[in-house]
């Protein structure tokens, strides 16, 4: 697994289209839980936690220019029902100065950390991570 975070590239760092669409876009074959939610819009997503299909975060996202102050996005394979996903404790923006690098949800594969509007995080496989850094050349790996 690596993590990158990637600060001080674009006017705000927490355009999750922009990250999604850089670790595979419409590619992707995950559902994606969303917790910690805070969005500029104030009144967009704002249940505890949200589980949405690839396709249906990316055409909200699409449709909507959301600032994502705060958010972590688990990308959990489709297989998982709903109810194998809440059985876990949910994910949180905590993840940032773990020593272990790994998505803080059992399931997830992949973790994207919109961490109070001044950088987004990820940890993933490596292949993953590299897609990211292209898109963001200025990330730094964060041991």
């Amino acid at each position: 697994m690596k993590r990158y975070i990637s600060k001080n590239e674009d006017d705000y760092y927490t355009d999750m289209l922009k990250a999604i669409n850089a670790i595979g876009g419409r590619s992707l074959n995950y559902n994606w839980l969303i917790t910690e939610i805070e969005t500029s819009t104030g009144d967009y997503f704002n249940d505890e936690y949200i589980i949405l299909s690839n396709d249906e975060l990316l055409d909200t996202l699409e449709k909507k220019k959301i600032q994502w102050i705060w958010g972590t996005f688990s990308a959990i394979p489709q297989n998982y029902p709903e109810a194998e996903i809440l059985k876990y404790k949910l994910p949180g923006v905590d993840n940032i100065d773990k020593k272990e690098i790994k998505p803080q949800h059992p399931l997830a594969e992949i973790e994207l950390i919109a961490y109070d509007s001044t950088f987004v995080q990820i940890i993933g496989k490596e292949k993953i991570a590299e897609k990211f850094k292209r898109i963001y050349p200025k990330a730094k790996e964060k041991l």
